[in-house]
């Protein structure tokens, strides 16, 4: 069964009816994962023999041959102290500073002197930069090794899980990469002084709601909260650690188009989406290993998959809406594309649109007087699940269902409830407005797509990251909740862990947890034999679409073992206690294939050689990085972009424009201006902003700026000129 399953996109692939391969290959390079557990010192022998590819999570044990191995650098931790205000010593505000300034000489060694909470792994870096370079030149002139106050690291992965919501297809909130969010999540629990709290908690309020009429607006909104939140020196950020990850690149051993993310390395949504074997033009066996085998349960809904493991695993079976922009600010387009989105207030929404009830699930017509401030149009890509059932718009409309049902209510799970509270809060009226068709074309051979075309209704003021609020999108099919439901409501699981503790019951593991699979065995065959169709679906499903949705999911169970079925790019074929192996789903309805994440392999920067000042602002030179492939190697090579695009336009298209992102700051630290600019063919970029009225004994402005490429602006090269004007 378990190749059935597979046979029909497999033979359409190879095949197709003219006699030759589609050049389109659905779904990522390698064509199966493996992931283990190692202990350092194992994942560096292995890597130097050419048996493990990549180790994610932690430092080697040996030091890696760099003929051999790459490198890639992630953010770590934040290296914190906190002070007791009970200590007599420390009672003052101005004492507790100055404490913190004397304690550069305490970091460890590999730790780096920062001490400001975002760092230049953040996308929101350059909104900082130069406060964050005022706080490194602050040094105490007599300085003191032992700390006087306790010295922690918090690591960046679980600050942010912590506060992150993953319920299904959805993941967020929108802000949750941003560095001013997570300075918020680290110094404001130790703010005791309830004004400025009072304070700090109405700025993030108003943060997180878009609440900013320009960007100057929110960019002060920003500075002011960090601002706010290190006023009381009670908890200081003195530096931050780095994460460093090895893969090895040895031909023929090796891998390359390794792709990470600066905030979560190796161990991210990027990685199983652009990484392949040095040998292999597609296909191979990737080779995969963590420091810890997985701890927490293998749960599709809420949370779960956590540690480098966990993670590794969830994102390769996992296909959210959107995924983290790997070296960007916010979220990428992965399974639907966002479009025509109008904002006001109010806007009315369609009395036809749809609003899952709470506590119920039912959907039912949003009638006359609802409005919104935000509409946004979704263009759907489905695709088959691994139990080989074709995804339709029931699956889409179940995913707000089955929030509304668990998220509120008496039997509300409060893991589902965080981790779907601003969608449900947000959302206003879900509509189907039409299903569409695409097709890929070879010549005479096709293939088809059905899109389903979704309106969606929010309360949100912020049309840049409302996208990612509440989208039509389910990693998880209708059938499958369905049955998972079945097995909370007679007690044999919760949907979370904070359900689990609260009720006493193991958290819901469809993979691990043996009981857990015996009995979903055992319910799938009753719901299969009354064709059970959730009463939100009833105008949706017929019972005989039903009953084979739970025959095709317990077919997959015979052959795999288990019941963890999503529609990602790979799916779990085997796993013990230390490994997992997944196989690729080469699906012909899976719509990404090789290639279709390789712009974010290789994370280019761009740079600023030559600032000029203008009538109407100033005029930026820049120049671009790219790649050059020499034999086997690649190598970054740097150059004017002028000469980049007169070399593309003879061959493929052109290659993408820098963008020069700026803020002018007045000498009080007040934003005066800030924008974006697009690269002209020179590579110039024309920065428009108003002079200010001229101030006694000069301006004292300064220019902050950087030039970005492909939305590359993590650790992007940041510029602080002086600005007179």
């Amino acid at each position: 069964m378990k190749y059935l399953i597979l046979g029909a996109g497999l033979a359409l692939l190879g095949v197709a009816h003219a006699g030759h391969e589609f050049p389109f290959y659905p779904s990522f390079y390698p064509q199966e994962i493996t992931i283990e557990a190692l202990a350092p010192q194992a994942a560096a022998q292995r890597i130097a023999k050419g048996t493990l590819h990549a180790y994610a999570g932690d430092e080697l044990a040996a030091k890696p041959d760099p003929a051999k191995t790459g490198t890639v650098v992630s953010l770590g931790g934040y290296v914190v102290v906190t002070f007791d205000r009970r200590a007599p010593q420390f009672a003052d505000r101005s004492a507790r500073c100055a404490a913190a300034r004397s304690l550069k000489p305490a970091l460890a060694a590999g730790q780096v002197w920062h001490p400001y909470p975002i760092t230049p792994y953040h996308a929101d870096y350059l909104h900082h930069a130069d406060r964050a370079e005022a706080a490194r030149a602050a040094v105490a002139a007599q300085h003191v090794a032992k700390p006087p106050g306790k010295l922690e690291i918090f690591d960046v992965a679980v600050l942010a899980a912590q506060a992150g919501a993953r319920y299904n297809g959805w993941l967020g909130p929108p802000w949750l990469r941003q560095g001013w969010f997570h300075a918020y999540l680290l110094l404001a629990p130790a703010v005791s002084d309830a004004g400025a709290r009072a304070r700090i908690e109405e700025v993030a309020r108003r943060l997180m709601r878009g609440e900013h009429r320009s960007l100057r607006e929110r960019i002060e909104r920003e500075r002011e909260l960090v601002a706010l939140l290190q006023s009381g020196c009670e908890r200081i950020v003195l530096g931050y650690t780095v994460r460093r990850e090895h893969y090895g690149t040895e031909y023929s051993h090796g891998v390359e188009n390794v792709g990470y993310d600066a905030l979560d390395g190796l161990a991210s949504a990027i990685f199983p989406r652009t990484v392949k074997l040095r040998d292999f033009p597609w296909n191979g066996w990737l080779n995969v290993a963590a420091p810890a085998a997985p701890s927490s349960a293998w749960n599709p809904v809420a949370g779960g998959f956590g540690g480098a493991f966990g993670r590794l695993v969830w994102w390769a079976l996992g296909d959210p809406a959107f995924l983290p922009s790997p070296h960007g600010a916010g979220w990428i387009e992965n399974r639907l594309s966002a479009s025509d989105t109008k904002t006001g207030s109010p806007l009315a929404v369609p009395e036809d649109a749809l609003v899952p009830e709470p506590g119920s699930g039912r959907l039912a017509p949003a009638g006359r007087g609802r409005t919104a401030t935000t509409r946004i149009v979704y263009r759907v890509r489905n695709s088959a699940f691994h139990d080989g059932t074709p995804m339709s718009v029931a699956d889409l409309l179940y995913a707000y269902a089955f929030a509304a049902a668990w998220g509120a209510g008496d039997t509300a799970d409060p893991g589902v409830a965080q981790a779907t509270a601003l969608a449900r809060e947000r959302l206003k009226g879900v509509r189907l407005l039409r299903v569409e068709t695409e097709s890929l074309a070879f010549g005479e051979d096709k293939l088809s797509y059905e899109v389903p075309v979704i309106e969606v209704h929010l309360d949100a003021e912020g049309a840049g990251d409302a996208a990612t609020i509440a989208p039509p999108w389910t990693i998880v099919s209708w059938h499958l909740l369905a049955l998972l439901e079945e097995g909370a409501r007679r007690g044999h699981f919760a949907f979370s862990a904070a359900g689990a503790a609260r009720l006493g019951l193991p958290e819901l593991d469809p993979v691990r947890n043996a009981a857990i699979v015996r009995r979903l065995g055992e319910l799938a065959r009753e719901l299969e034999e009354r064709a059970h169709v959730p009463a939100a679906l009833s105008r949706y499903v017929d019972a005989g679409e039903a009953r084979q949705r739970y025959r095709r999911l317990r077919e997959f169970h015979a052959a795999y073992g288990h019941w963890l079925v999503t529609n990602g790019p790979y799916m779990l074929s085997r796993w013990d206690g230390t490994k997992a192996v997944l196989e690729v789903f080469r699906n012909p309805t899976y719509p990404k294939g090789l290639g279709s994440f390789d712009v974010y392999a290789a994370p280019l920067k761009a740079h600023v050689p030559r600032v000029e000042r203008r009538d109407y602002g100033a005029e930026v030179q820049t120049e671009v990085e790219w790649l050059e492939r020499l034999g086997r190697d690649v190598r970054i090579v740097r150059g004017s972009f002028a000469k980049r695009l007169a070399e593309r336009l003879a061959t493929a298209g052109p290659p993408p424009a820098p963008v020069c992102r700026y803020l002018l700051v007045g000498p009080d630290g007040a934003v005066v201006a800030a924008g974006v600019a697009r690269a002209d063919a020179t590579g110039t970029c024309r920065l428009e902003f108003a002079r200010p009225a001229r101030r006694a004994g000069g301006s004292g402005d300064r220019l902050v700026l950087a030039a970005v490429l492909e939305g590359n602006v993590a650790n992007a090269p940041i510029k602080i000129v002086p600005w007179q004007h």
